[in-house]
């Protein structure tokens, strides 16, 4: 089935221009808020969950050495709560690849008129450490 995911136009530049900005004090603007990205197209599974589906594209898509997946995803009015596997159990450094790749997340799950916003978080009442058994 084919998803429409967002990506980064020149994506070296933009992990580049994310980890410089990372690295410095964050006066400068995020990048990732004036970047432009365009949709991409990819064939996944067939999926019920059209919203999942897209969603988890885009974090396979991103370049890292870690397999990502998607992991937890709860819509409730119109706000999705999103979490992969690395934000649950990652590793030292982890926040670089997590805060270059959640703005392709976000940006491809807006896509759907009925999302209005984008937490990565769980949902209030569900609880964060029972996300370590999806791992």
């Amino acid at each position: 089935m084919p998803v429409n995911i967002m990506v980064p136009k020149d994506g070296s530049k933009y992990i580049a221009a994310m980890l410089q900005y990372m690295d410095s004090d964050t006066t400068s603007s995020n990048p990732a808020e004036t970047w432009i990205f365009e949709s991409k197209t990819i064939i996944v599974p067939y999926s019920t969950n059209t919203i999942w589906a897209t969603a988890n594209a885009a974090a396979r898509e991103f370049p890292s050495q870690a397999s990502i997946k998607l992991i937890y995803l709860k819509i409730i009015n119109g706000i999705v709560y999103a979490l992969t596997n690395i934000h649950i159990d990652g590793w030292a450094g982890v926040s670089y690849t997590i805060n270059s790749m959640d703005p392709l997340i976000r940006k491809t799950i807006l896509q759907f008129p009925e999302i209005k916003e984008v937490h990565f978080d769980v949902a209030p009442g569900d609880n964060r450490e029972d996300l370590y058994k999806l791992l």
